[in-house]
Order: structure tokens, then C-alpha cells, then sequence
């Protein structure tokens, strides 16, 4: 409901306590006055309330509204990538010399990759905004893990030089699917933002009862006003005006690290590239191990 005015409540007061005079009542005043000062006291609060739950609800309409328009526009883009690539190799067949044939259909391929990656990614947000995230922790292996992502994405990551520093047997109890995204959408990011033909690090070390996985590119870097938001739904670094993306990939992937009681952070210099860490829990047999080792 409405909300009242304080002019209406004061002038409602003011004649309350201007009869009780008349009629006698002035040992009463005090007891006027709080009760003035607190019905005051409760507008100024609702009133605060009823702006803050407005001013919410119009920033969740303009970010759905953005969200829309930006995801339109990123799906577009892949699947108009492919139909040309297909249509044209279609027009053209029997002009075309072989190689140029597969180099157009790798193309359109790995756009369709790219078209589909977004789309999981767009899943994967509306199930992590709907609720708890359900994962099932395994026995993970992290060196295999690291293969699997990297194997997932070569196509991604063919014009970038990759170095590996993984430990043998290094065990994490962590859902496969869920990690893989992590790290998958880490090294997306490492290639997306980087410069073709330069380094992309994954390295993995043990942390008392954590595993830590790192990512570090040679990109531009981020700087420390943008390291926190980053991981806000929707957010893209300046730094990527060529780049596409949704805004929502680091969103996930901190919430999926932060389901199995990790966490996601970065550390970077502008100029000086960026480093994505992320923690998993080690596993409990890897854990025993390591006491009686």
C-alpha cells in the first residue's frame, strides 16, 4: 500500500496535541512527542525500502533487458558464421580446391563449437541462478582433468602456445563436469583476451588440503577497480571490445568453485597479463596419504 506522507502524519499530530491542550491533556505532550518522532521514524524507513525494492527492480529490468539484446547478438554471430562458411563451400564446390574446402568447414565447425558453448554457458546460468547448484564430488585426477579440458578446446587454443605444469597424481574430490567448466572457461577467457601465438600457463600445485589451479595469459591485463567486478553477472572487461562474450562465464565458474567450498580469484597488473586461480578440496584418500607419507 501507499505509504504516508509525513506533512499528513505532523499536521494529524499537531491537531492531536493541540486538542489535548484545550482539554487539559498537556501532562501528556512528552508522550505525544515520542510517538510523533517514531511515526516518523517508521515513514523514513519504509519510505527508504520502497525506494531501494524500486530501484532494484528497475536495474533487474535494464540488466534483462541488456542480457537479451547482448545474447541475441552473440548467437547470432556464431550461426551466421557458419551458414556462411557452409553456403559458401555449397555455392562454390566445384571451384574450390580441396584444402579450401576443409579450411572453410573447420571454420564453420568451429564456429558451430563457439555457438554451442554459449548456449551450455546460457544453461548453465539459469540453473545456477534457479538455486543451489547440484554436483556430484568424485575421486578427480587433476593432471586428466587438465587433458580433457585442453582436448575439448583445441581448436580454440590451436594459434596459442600452451604450457602445462600439472603434478603426477595430484587427487581432488570435485564433480568432472563442474571443474571442467572452471577450467575450460578460464582458458577461453586466457585465449580470447591474449594475443595470437603467445603463452597460455596451466599449473596445479597442492596447498595444505587444497588443490590450486592457475591459468596465466600474456593479455593486457586488468586493472585493481576491475578485478572485483568481473565476476558480476553480465560485466565485460574493457579490455575486450574485441571480443564477444555473454558477461556470465566467470560467474559460474566462481559459483561452481565456490559449491565445492573453493574460491576464484585473479591477480594481474595492467600491461602485465592475468592469472585465474581457483581451489578444489584434495581428496580424502590423497589427504591420508600424505599423513603416512
Amino acid at each position: 500500500g501507499a505509504v504516508t506522507q509525513p506533512s499528513t502524519l505532523v499536521g494529524a499530530l499537531t491537531l492531536a496535541l493541540g486538542f489535548g491542550v484545550v482539554v487539559g491533556a498537556a501532562p501528556y505532550l512528552p508522550r505525544y512527542r515520542r510517538r510523533q518522532r517514531e511515526l516518523l521514524e517508521q515513514w523514513a524507513r519504509a519510505s527508504e525500502r520502497e525506494h531501494a525494492v524500486a530501484a532494484k527492480l528497475t536495474q533487474a529490468d535494464q540488466q534483462k533487458s541488456e542480457f537479451l539484446a547482448l545474447v541475441s547478438h552473440e548467437l547470432r554471430t556464431p550461426l551466421t558464421a557458419v551458414k556462411g562458411f557452409v553456403d559458401t563451400v555449397l555455392l562454390h564446390w566445384d571451384r574450390l580446391p580441396d584444402d579450401r574446402r576443409r579450411d572453410l568447414l573447420t571454420r564453420a565447425s568451429s564456429s558451430a563449437d563457439e555457438l554451442g558453448r554459449l548456449v551450455r554457458q546460457l544453461m548453465e546460468f539459469g540453473r545456477t541462478e534457479s538455486g543451489p547448484i547440484e554436483i556430484a564430488p568424485a575421486e578427480l585426477d587433476v593432471g586428466a582433468a587438465v587433458d580433457v579440458a585442453l582436448l575439448g578446446i583445441a581448436p580454440v587454443t590451436a594459434r596459442h602456445r600452451l604450457e602445462v605444469d600439472v603434478p603426477d597424481e595430484l587427487l581432488v574430490d570435485a564433480d568432472a563436469d563442474a571443474f571442467n567448466h572452471v577450467l575450460v572457461n578460464l582458458l577461453t577467457n586466457a585465449v580470447k583476451f591474449s594475443p595470437t601465438g603467445s603463452s597460455v600457463r596451466v599449473r596445479a600445485c597442492r596447498a595444505g588440503d587444497e588443490a590450486v589451479v592457475s591459468v596465466t595469459d600474456e593479455g593486457p591485463g586488468i586493472s585493481a577497480d576491475e578485478q572485483e567486478r568481473i565476476f558480476d553477472p553480465f560485466y565485460q572487461s574493457g579490455n575486450g571490445h574485441h571480443a564477444r562474450g555473454t558477461g556470465i562465464g566467470l560467474t559460474i565458474a566462481q559459483r561452481f568453485a565456490a559449491q565445492h567450498g573453493g574460491r576464484l580469484w585473479v591477480e594481474s597488473e595492467p600491461g602485465k597479463g592475468a592469472t585465474f586461480s581457483f581451489t578444489m578440496p584434495v581428496a580424502a584418500d590423497d589427504l591420508v596419504a600424505a599423513q603416512y607419507a
